[in-house]
């Protein structure tokens, strides 16, 4: 039995260090490098995009009992998760006036999605 299992970590060793070293030199979209986990560019006149900000803007609105329109995306970063988290820097009409939120929706694996952060500037 002791034997078998040296053997058997000598193999997971061996196999181990010859195996090639894998590179993250994978780019997004907008050429930046995207590490696994982390956030990276997401492209703002995207269609999904758009959508996703909407959302955000008026799940909050309803949330907050207020009225808010969504004038402008000034970025947008994804995060690979269980599904999608977006971050998004917006300006939105609020009160008559223009003001700056930063919002968080996950895309869950089923497709809908998720208010998970909304603050603002």
């Amino acid at each position: 039995m002791k034997r078998t299992v040296l053997s058997l970590l000598a193999v997971f060793i061996i196999g181990s260090i010859d195996m090639p070293s894998i590179a993250y030199d994978e780019t997004n979209p907008v050429g930046e490098h995207i590490l696994p986990g982390g956030w990276a560019s997401a492209p703002i006149n995207d269609e999904k995009i758009k959508v996703i900000a909407q959302y955000a803007t008026s799940t909050h609105a309803k949330a907050a009992g207020e009225e808010l329109t969504l004038l402008t995306i000034q970025e947008a970063r994804q995060q690979v998760v269980a599904g999608l988290n977006y971050k998004f820097a917006l300006i939105v009409i609020r009160n008559k006036k223009q003001a700056s939120a930063t919002a968080v929706v996950w895309a869950k694996l089923d497709g809908t999605y998720e208010l998970t952060e909304w603050s603002w500037k």
